[in-house]
């Protein structure tokens, strides 16, 4: 029997707040005597530093919320579906699903005892 406590999890306060701020986009690094906060796979320009851990878990949870706050002031373009098939292979694949797609919902239909729909 297999029970789990709190004191069980070998991992440092670091490497959860590491792991939790890694979700949100941000790396969080330790240095001989500071901390280094960056986005990820950014450049050494956008490094923020903080002598403190908490510090450093604050800057990085900024860091993201101000992110977040950018990327929801640009404005996406709309999706307009998946456009349409531009070579013969594809075409075909689409014919093929469309089909396989009838054939399903009949066979469910029939299934079911439902009466057939006319086209």
């Amino acid at each position: 029997m297999c029970s789990s406590t709190p004191f069980d999890d070998p991992r440092t306060p670091f490497d959860i707040a590491s792991g939790e701020l890694r979700r949100l986009g941000i790396t969080l690094s330790r240095l001989p005597g500071e901390y280094c906060v960056n986005f990820c796979h950014a450049s050494e320009k956008t490094a923020r530093f903080a002598e403190d851990f908490a510090q450093a878990v604050a800057i990085g949870r900024s860091m993201a919320a101000e992110r977040t706050a950018e990327q929801a002031k640009i404005e996406k373009p709309r999706w307009r579906g998946r456009g349409r098939a531009r070579t013969p292979k594809e075409l075909r694949r689409r014919f093929i699903r469309r089909h396989n797609r009838r054939v399903r919902k009949r066979a469910l239909r029939k299934q079911r005892g439902e009466p057939r729909l006319s086209p």
